[in-house]
């Protein structure tokens, strides 16, 4: 027989063809333990995806994604539907930690789309992030990459319709 390399990923499973053997072949269990414990400085240890990531123009590797049921899902949402139950009708689930690849169901709630922007957008900046916003002569552009938010936010809060608290 053959040396037949293995999955680099360290799963052990031969890959015939690639560098890495078809993940989405493993029983739905066994998919679920595709996470390693990290602190990434929430009150709990998050539940870091390691198995395969999101693609698309939006989204891509920056969420966990499994094959279940004869589709692509998000990892967070399958684990806690399975943990704990659906989510309801017209909500997204947020990440409490805003580590978007944590799958760890104590993380994640289920929020409305206009309270999950709401959230998002204030993990994204703090007070100090946005007194500099406010008094920096750097361009919307530039300051948008140095902060990795979008320019949209950077003008927004130039403009005082979000964050009006911090003066």
């Amino acid at each position: 027989m053959t040396n037949v390399p293995l999955c680099y990923c360290g799963c052990g499973e031969p890959a015939l063809f690639a560098a890495r053997h078809v993940h989405y072949r493993l029983k739905s269990k066994e998919k679920f333990g595709q996470w390693e414990p990290r602190d990434m400085g929430f009150a709990t240890v998050c539940h870091f995806w390691i198995g395969a990531l999101s693609t698309g123009r939006e989204r891509a590797g920056r969420y966990g994604r499994i094959y279940l049921r004869g589709k692509y899902r998000g990892a967070h949402r399958a684990i806690y539907e399975e943990k704990i139950g659906p989510v309801p009708p017209g909500k997204h689930l947020h990440h409490l930690c805003g580590v978007t690849r944590c799958v760890n169901p104590e993380h994640l709630i289920p929020v409305t789309p206009s309270e999950h922007s709401r959230y998002s957008i204030s993990l994204k900046l703090d007070d100090e992030s946005v007194r500099w916003i406010r008094r920096t002569s750097v361009g919307a552009i530039d300051a948008a990459r140095i902060l990795k938010v979008s320019e949209s936010l950077i003008y927004q809060v130039r403009a005082g319709t979000i964050w009006t608290h911090v003066t």
